[in-house]
């Protein structure tokens, strides 16, 4: 995530569309990833469906939440 919050920076730069640092790229990015996660959790798990679904699977959430992607 480092990387490509790096990587956007220098095109950012690149096309003079100052006012955006490494740190704040990689905190939207994680924000969006999380928010990613959440979707996919809820549609995989069917935990829109099945609210029990989401007591049985939160060791699942957890892990998934807790990874350095």
């Amino acid at each position: 995530m480092t990387e490509q919050a790096a990587r956007f920076e220098q095109i950012l730069k690149k096309h003079d569309m100052t006012g955006s640092d490494s740190s704040s790229l990689k905190a939207y990015l994680y924000g969006a990833e999380l928010d990613v996660l959440k979707r996919f959790y809820t549609r995989f798990f069917f935990v829109d469906h099945f609210q029990e679904n989401k007591l049985r699977f939160t060791n699942a959430y957890s892990a998934l939440a807790a990874v350095d992607f």
